[in-house]
């Protein structure tokens, strides 16, 4: 399985035995509240983080609050006493799994 979405709901179901994480993992979990009065919540990589304007009122955003997932995955991941392996983006695979969404996972059992 691959992608954030499906791989942490994997992950959570206790599906995963193998965790395959990119050292070049960059997914955050933000929160802001907009002067508009709009409060939002969303998974985005790092570097959207920057460009980031308010669904509501479309202004920049000021006072955002981020959430690096990484370490979340990683105790998901020891609760469900899941293998974790970390893979270096310097190498093809590497790039490969980043393309991907930087994290992937090979499942317990036949899909």
């Amino acid at each position: 399985v691959y992608g954030l979405k499906e791989t942490v709901e994997s992950l959570k179901a206790g599906n995963i035995e193998l965790l395959l994480l990119s050292e070049a993992f960059d997914w955050v979990n933000i929160h802001y509240d907009c002067k508009c009065g709009n409060s939002e919540e969303n998974i985005l990589r790092k570097s959207q983080v920057k460009s980031l304007k308010c669904s509501k009122c479309k202004n920049p955003l000021e006072n955002i609050e981020d959430r690096n997932l990484f370490d979340e995955i990683i105790k998901i991941a020891e609760d469900m006493s899941t293998e974790v392996e970390m893979i270096s983006a310097d190498t093809q695979k590497g790039l490969q799994l980043k393309e991907l969404g930087g994290i992937a996972g090979i499942l317990r059992f036949k899909a």
